[in-house]
């Protein structure tokens, strides 16, 4: 059961980032729109500051729960070559992790498609 429901979740979250990278009107349209979310980057020498607009805010909003999906398939599989685990302990923080990440992932493509309405609605 966990499986197909993070697949069709990722197939979702790909085709909602396909969707939105391939519209020039929503590129266009949100390039506009300005937002309060600055991208930090820090390397070393020296501190640099982006301002994002809502397009560039809704593509990193829209590949976080993708990366967290792709992390969920790879702790799941890890999990079945592993085997079952003798430590209870350690199998319990394996779970949590887990299911943290899955109510993570969840919780973001919630927001994910509160932000492809809302993109759609500035256009």
């Amino acid at each position: 059961i966990c499986i197909p429901t993070i697949g069709i979740l990722f197939g979702f979250s790909i085709a909602a980032l396909t969707l939105l990278l391939s519209s020039v009107c929503y590129k266009e349209e949100l390039s506009k729109v300005s937002t309060n979310r600055v991208l930090s980057i820090d390397n070393g020498r020296r501190k640099k500051e982006i301002k994002l607009n809502l397009y560039n805010s809704t593509i990193i909003s829209f590949s976080y729960p993708i990366v967290i999906y792709a992390l969920l398939f790879l702790l799941f599989f890890v999990a079945s070559i592993i085997g079952e685990i003798p430590l209870k302990w350690l199998a319990d923080i394996g779970n949590s992790v887990f299911f943290f990440l899955l109510f993570e992932a969840l919780f973001a493509t919630l927001r994910m498609i509160s932000e492809l309405f809302y993109a759609s609605l500035k256009i």
